[in-house]
């Protein structure tokens, strides 16, 4: 019986469809708040700016899900400072991830594949 030997697929150099995924991927992470850690792609985000923009239909608190799921009891005026918070945190982000894409893909030889599945890797991998 011939033994085979499979390599993790993670340990290999990334190819450039993969750098794009992650990038994407990364850029729509949760990202915390003073009010908890919030869901920060488009849909959330337009979400809770809908809930702010109509807030005087629902009344004086809602209770918002956070990422977690758990809630938080929030006023409109709190709603409003977690949107901006996590909005501020997204942009933040997705510049330094930006900044971190074109410096990979203008590597020689890419990222491997577990690293870049990790978003502490472009956070700090950017310069």
């Amino acid at each position: 019986m011939k033994r085979e030997i499979k390599l993790n697929p993670d340990n290999k150099p990334c190819t450039l469809d993969d750098l794009k995924k992650y990038r994407d991927q990364m850029q729509v992470e949760p990202v915390d708040t003073s009010f908890g850690v919030v869901d920060a792609d488009p849909e959330s985000l337009a979400t809770m700016q809908s809930v702010i923009d109509n807030f005087d239909a629902i009344g004086n608190t809602i209770d918002w899900t956070l990422a977690d799921n758990t809630s938080v009891t929030v006023n409109r005026d709190d709603l409003h400072s977690m949107y901006d918070q996590a909005y501020q945190s997204m942009t933040l982000r997705k510049v330094a991830i930006h900044n971190a894409y074109n410096k990979f893909k203008n590597q020689s030889t890419y990222p491997l594949l577990r690293d870049i599945k990790n978003l502490s890797f472009w956070l700090t991998n950017q310069s």
